[in-house]
């Protein structure tokens, strides 16, 4: 049994909407999260009474093809997020991705993606830290500046260079590991403890 909420929240016109049809609904197998998880979202008092096994959280905007729908994961649908899963098959997260999305805390690269674009975490402020995989070839341009909260970054692709500002305003970060593959490195914006000399 699946259950697809649209925007039927508990901040829409009729608030009670969750309250009214809990209990006809019933227990259901598989929950489409209202409103792309947002806290303010659901009701607690429903989830204890559908209790479903499974809750899908639809974030993002995606541009693709018949054989791969997921192919570009072009924008958070929302800055009001505090963690987005991308799907598995996204090859490309597009320029401004995540821009302002000041709340978000977590988010995972999945193994496929080959392209990062510029400002793709631009100014998330409470984002704490991040792993960008092997398989990524090309990183963007200014892409953490005004993560002002993040502490560790693990960039363990083969890329030969790190464009200006990619660091700027990194103010925590106290964890950065670079691949020995950087040939070009730009220091334009790194916090001040990280350059050289």
């Amino acid at each position: 049994k699946v259950l697809f909420t649209g925007d039927a929240d508990s901040q829409s016109s009729h608030p009670n909407l969750e309250v009214d049809y809990m209990e006809k609904v019933g227990d259901i197998d598989i929950l489409k999260v209202v409103h792309h998880g947002t806290k303010e979202g659901t009701e607690k008092e429903f989830l204890e009474v559908v209790d479903p096994e499974v809750a899908i959280i639809c974030n993002g905007n995606y541009l693709g093809n018949d054989g791969n729908p997921y192919l570009i994961f072009v924008r958070a649908i929302s800055n009001n997020i505090s963690t987005c899963e991308i799907h598995s098959n996204t090859r490309l997260i597009y320029d401004e991705a995540f821009e302002n999305c000041s709340i978000l805390e977590k988010i995972e690269i999945p193994k496929n993606v080959i392209s990062i674009g510029t400002l793709a975490f631009h100014n998330c402020e409470r984002l704490n830290s991040m792993i960008i995989p092997k398989t990524v070839k090309r990183i963007g341009g200014i892409l953490f500046e005004g993560c002002t909260n993040i502490k560790s970054i693990k960039i363990q692709c083969e890329i030969k260079e790190l464009r200006g500002w990619t660091f700027n305003q990194c103010n925590n970060l106290i964890n950065l590991s670079l691949p020995s593959s950087i040939e070009e490195l730009d220091f334009s914006g790194f916090p001040h403890y990280y350059y050289p000399g």
